[in-house]
């Protein structure tokens, strides 16, 4: 079949009615093609629609803090230095603050945009936004590759509904870019490395690169798209050159970005997350009851929604196997994430790490989907009479599944939704009233309150701060002392706060200059 003049794997002829796919049944090759576009289209609004809620929040929900750290890179890309090699946060100490992360993509282009109509947090919500349509986008072309439109509709459908999914792709973090990055790097692989199709070699190369710069530890990824060539080219041992030389050259080029960064970077998070944690507990899945603990809640609440998800998950991985062109590469990607969560997932213990893994939950939840209601049409196809019934019978279980599976994903949503709400109008009273040079202590290694106070400052705990930590801030530069409302102080640091001047904003938050005496 010759979908916008390129060829794509005839689908199933077994379709008629709800979600039929082909001319086979009397329908033309136009109307096929609208047909498609039209079942893009609503998948597409129907995850933007879900995304959209709370787009005008304020960066102050569920991993307020994440989010923060890379909006003000945004900010301080506009703001100070126009340079995606020296990213800047407002942590910890006075400016520069360069941090060695992954590359800035995201802030980068809220940072372009912004010099155009000015920065705002929905601004910098609908970037993510735009990469998580593009995702769907690809999960759609995956899942009708494999499945036929019936996949590619369901497997769409629940990349729009499962929890990391819906949540992580409308944060200001690099979560939605990556997994951009990772199915993109997948779908043009399969039209570069199985059809053949050269003009697609320079977009995978591309995308193949850009995984580990967007998410380092999205390199798993790699496992897919090697075996994409191991399905098309067994032991043809010469086929494989030109993917070997892409991943090396992906890793050559990461490596050489991160260790780059490492160089110029007043604080080396990916190298120290590397040293202390990932390299010394790589096998903590196995020695560390925590990280089972985490695994399994993700698994169950974040990624698959209750145990009947889960149920659901291990009937339908088992239904695609019957999919002879997609069982290799997905039984592959399945075995890279659960390597991945095993290890990274179990060691960092942080829920959006984890949003790169939803991709192939998505697919083959559609994909055994897909195939249970094509058993349906089957058996009805035995009786003429009963064909039409039976299609529609698959078409409502399919319906309340989603439905289900959508409902329980908002009830997990739900909280994550929550706003620490006073803390945009602290920072702005903050911004109004001190000096622009003027250099904080936050009473919280959370840095919302720095970001809205668009000052830089350094970061203690209250719950452990001493009146000798903040003294040795003071005398490094430091002059306003910025408490969190989420913990108390203790009465020492609060009997040595007392002794400077305390500034109420109107809603009742209070700081402390500490160049000023009571």
């Amino acid at each position: 079949m010759c979908v916008f003049g390129r060829n794509i794997p005839e689908p199933s002829p077994i379709g008629d009615g709800f979600l039929q796919f082909g001319p086979e049944r009397g329908m033309s090759s136009l109307t096929a093609q609208l047909k498609r576009r039209l079942w893009l289209i609503v998948c597409i609004l129907i995850g933007l629609f879900i995304r959209l809620y709370g787009v005008n929040h304020p960066l102050v929900d569920y991993h307020g803090w994440r989010q923060s750290d890379t909006a003000s890179i945004a900010v301080n890309f506009l703001t100070r230095d126009f340079n995606l090699f020296r990213p800047q946060v407002f942590y910890d100490g006075p400016f520069p603050n360069v941090v060695q992360l992954e590359l800035q993509i995201t802030p980068f282009i809220i940072a372009l945009i912004a010099k155009v109509i000015g920065y705002s947090d929905t601004l910098a919500r609908l970037i993510p936004i735009a990469f998580a349509l593009g995702t769907l986008y690809f999960v759609f072309r995956l899942g009708e590759r494999w499945f036929g439109l019936r996949g590619a509709v369901l497997s769409t459908l629940f990349m729009s509904i499962l929890p990391l999914s819906v949540y992580f792709t409308r944060t200001v973090q690099p979560e939605s870019f990556a997994l951009f990055c990772s199915v993109a790097s997948v779908w043009f692989s399969l039209k570069w490395l199985d059809d053949g199709e050269r003009a697609y070699r320079s977009r995978a190369i591309l995308f193949i690169v850009l995984v580990p710069l967007a998410k380092l530890t999205a390199i798993f990824m790699f496992v897919p798209i090697l075996f994409i060539v191991i399905r098309k080219y067994r032991m043809q041992w010469r086929r494989y050159l030109p993917l070997v030389l892409t991943f090396a050259g992906a890793i050559v080029i990461s490596a050489g970005y991160y260790i780059y960064m490492q160089s110029v970077a007043d604080s080396t998070f990916v190298s120290s997350i590397a040293s202390k944690h990932v390299w010394p507990e790589f096998f903590s899945l196995f020695t560390n009851t925590q990280s089972r603990t985490f695994l399994s809640v993700t698994l169950l609440q974040d990624i698959l929604i209750r145990k009947v998800g889960v149920l659901l998950f291990l009937v339908c991985a088992i239904m695609v196997y019957r999919v002879k062109q997609a069982r290799l590469v997905l039984y592959a990607w399945l075995v890279g994430v659960a390597a991945y969560a095993a290890t990274i997932g179990a060691i960092i213990k942080y829920d959006y790490y984890l949003t790169t893994t939803t991709p192939v939950f998505a697919l083959i939840l559609g994909g055994g989907l897909t195939e249970m209601w094509n058993l349906l049409h089957k058996r009805g196809d035995k009786q003429e009479n009963s064909r039409q019934a039976m299609n529609w019978i698959g078409g409502a279980c399919c319906t309340v599944v989603l439905l289900f599976m959508g409902w329980s994903s908002l009830s997990v949503l739900r909280p994550w939704y929550q706003l620490d709400s006073w803390v945009p109008a602290a920072g702005s009273y903050i911004a109004a009233h001190t000096p622009a040079d003027a250099v904080m202590i936050n009473g919280d290694y959370n840095p919302m309150l720095l970001f809205y106070s668009r000052r830089p400052g350094y970061r203690i705990p209250q719950y452990f701060a001493t009146p000798a930590d903040i003294e040795t801030y003071r005398t490094q530069g430091a002059s306003y002392y910025l408490p969190t409302q989420d913990y108390g102080i203790f009465k020492q640091t609060q009997a040595y706060l007392d002794q400077y001047k305390a500034i109420t904003t109107p809603e009742g938050y209070v700081f402390y200059q500490l160049t000023t005496s009571k």
